[in-house]
């Protein structure tokens, strides 16, 4: 039995609040952060949010029964599969029975390309995250399309699975069909499983509207069958009406969105220093990150001829030439032992330096990654025993081509890179004055031996000078002509550099500041469901906007957005960085950093 009022839009009052939802015979159809203009005197009603995810096979007809609600043209005799998520939001107005109450639902169709969702595999999982329903459609013309759907509501219903996610069967191109193979015992057999009736739909794309409405109110239905709006008095409600009761949902628990930002900032609050001695406390249960090295197979040295095209090829992207010289400056002082010549100032050199001095046949995307190295970020030297695992690495805006600088990363302390000079020289004089001044790091070996360190190499890089440039300075020429190109600075503050053409093209803003996006995250990884809705909500929206804005050739707002993601180190938020992140970097012609940021998502631990 229907739990709303069908009919009570076609009274005076029901027409005019109409209005607000429809063009002509369609549905209307509002950006994301629009909302229908309402009358006046409809003021007291719940807006509900749904999220509809639609299935089945390329060329069922997804997108064309969408797109028969709404005002846009469909080409007939020419059918293009839908090249990745297509999310429409719809506004529905419904009026209860027997009550005054009325709702509003904010509808999300998720309509995904079957291409799209076979090629990029996560795709698929954060479409069904927090899904209230599933559209199935099929083509009463093509048996197969019926088959498969059939065959998944099986497997959904073999799986033990606390979502009770209601399922609506819609057949297309009702009307082309005489003589169907979709026999009566199949049509009996799927209406079992999903306890519903097939909605059947006819090609023609001029339905009327008391059908759309229908088929609108029929949607809505399924959904209020498991999920209830909130009573605005929640667990106070003084009223007894069965139908009320039955209705409304009554949970203590109410949607506190924008204050929960003033709570849980204990510690955000804490200075350096204070987070460094409670991690000083816990050091002894950090293991040595080089132990499991010992067993990893070897190339053969001796046998390579090139060694900085092997590097580039192994690497795959290329070194620079303070890379090389760095090296060298560490073999006269071990020539045996480079790796740890650096030891005495509590440095060791590890991540593609493992290939040039050990030969490990290792995984160079992920070996000496950290937690927050983006993949922008490559790490060549850590501080050893350091209790905010500080590492030292080349930051490229391109994996073609070379490091923009070297910065420094602590991790245990937070998700920013610092900028310390454009190559590994100027990097090691700036920890060098650190050391000396005793302003940040501590070491075991005494101030004298720092000393004596620093007037050697001191006198390595005035003997450079000669055959090479390499600035000792923090800001040099290089860094400061990267400034002016940064579109945005990311959570990790060393900022993101995409191509803008003369009209502007390549970046735009994301509509949130970036206090308001960490509160958006923080309330989708810490809060209640009903708050964690919320948030995913608005970043669902955020991204629609960011495939808008891919479409406008500006992929900076994605790259943006998914790194600001990625920076704010909650496993949760990786189903979303995973839509965003692989195919921003493959839009801007950085594949290799879609691979790294796939395969760190897979491996990604404190």
């Amino acid at each position: 039995m229907s739990c709303f009022d069908k009919n009570w839009f076609k009274n005076d009052y029901g027409s005019k609040v109409l209005q607000a939802f429809r063009q002509k015979d369609k549905i209307r159809v509002y950006g994301l952060i629009e909302k229908p203009t309402l009358p006046g005197s409809f003021t007291q009603y719940e807006e509900v949010k749904f999220k509809i995810l639609m299935l089945g096979r390329s060329f069922s007809g997804k997108t064309s029964f969408l797109n028969s609600f709404v005002s846009s043209k469909i080409n007939d005799k020419e059918y293009i599969e839908t090249p990745g998520i297509q999310i429409t939001n719809l506004y529905w107005p419904v009026k209860m029975i027997d009550s005054e109450k009325m709702m509003v639902f904010n509808l999300g169709f998720w309509d995904i390309g079957d291409f799209a969702s076979k090629k990029y595999t996560y795709i698929q999982p954060a479409s069904v995250e927090c899904l209230d329903c599933r559209i199935f459609v099929f083509s009463w013309i093509d048996k197969q399309s019926f088959v498969e759907i059939l065959d998944i509501l099986k497997k959904l219903s073999l799986e033990q699975s606390e979502e009770n996610v209601p399922n609506i069967i819609v057949g297309t191109k009702f009307d082309k069909v005489i003589h169907s193979e979709i026999g009566p015992e199949l049509i009996n057999e799927i209406e079992k499983f999903t306890n519903t009736k097939i909605i059947n739909f006819s090609s023609i794309v001029n339905q009327s509207f008391d059908q759309l409405s229908l088929i609108m109110n029929r949607i809505c239905e399924s959904q209020m069958a498991n999920k209830k709006p909130l009573c605005k008095y929640g667990d106070k409600c003084f009223r007894k009406n069965p139908n009320h009761l039955k209705n409304y949902e009554h949970s203590p628990e109410q949607l506190n969105y924008e204050n929960s930002n003033h709570k849980d900032q204990d510690n955000e609050s804490l200075n350096k220093s204070e987070k460094l001695d409670l991690l000083t406390k816990n050091l002894e249960k950090c293991t040595e990150q080089n132990k499991h090295l010992k067993d990893i197979e070897n190339f053969d040295l001796s046998k390579i001829s090139d060694m900085r095209k092997f590097v580039t090829e192994t690497n795959r992207m290329e070194m620079p030439e303070d890379f090389y010289q760095f090296l060298e400056f560490c073999k006269s002082i071990n020539e045996s032992d480079p790796k740890h010549a650096l030891q005495d100032i509590g440095i060791e050199l590890t991540g593609i330096y493992d290939l040039v001095i050990k030969g490990y046949k290792l995984d160079y995307r992920l070996h000496a990654r950290y937690f927050f190295d983006p993949p922008e970020f490559q790490t060549v030297l850590k501080v050893l025993n350091s209790p905010s695992e500080t590492h030292f690495g080349y930051f490229r805006d391109d994996p073609d081509e070379l490091p923009v600088f070297v910065g420094v990363s602590e991790p245990k302390l937070d998700c920013k890179i610092h900028i310390k000079s454009d190559n590994l020289f100027g990097a090691l004089n700036w920890y060098l004055d650190e050391l000396l001044s005793g302003r940040s790091y501590k070491i075991d070996s005494p101030l004298e031996i720092v000393k004596k360190f620093k007037s050697s190499f001191d006198l390595w890089c005035e003997k450079l000078k000669s055959s090479k440039s390499f600035s000792l300075g923090l800001k040099t020429p290089r860094i400061k002509s990267r400034e002016k190109k940064v579109n945005a600075k990311t959570f990790h503050t060393a900022g993101l550099v995409v191509p803008v053409d003369s009209n502007g093209f390549g970046y735009r803003d994301i509509p949130e500041s970036y206090e308001k996006q960490k509160q958006i995250f923080k309330i989708f990884c810490d809060k209640s469901q009903e708050q964690k809705k919320h948030a995913s909500d608005r970043i669902q929206e955020i991204i629609t906007l960011i495939q808008f804005a891919n479409d406008e050739i500006d992929y900076g707002m994605g790259l943006e957005f998914g790194l600001n993601m990625f920076c704010f180190g909650d496993v949760g938020l990786h189903k979303f960085v995973k839509i965003i992140l692989p195919i921003t970097y493959e839009l801007l012609g950085r594949s290799f950093y879609a691979e790294i940021i796939v395969e760190h998502l897979k491996n990604r631990k404190e």
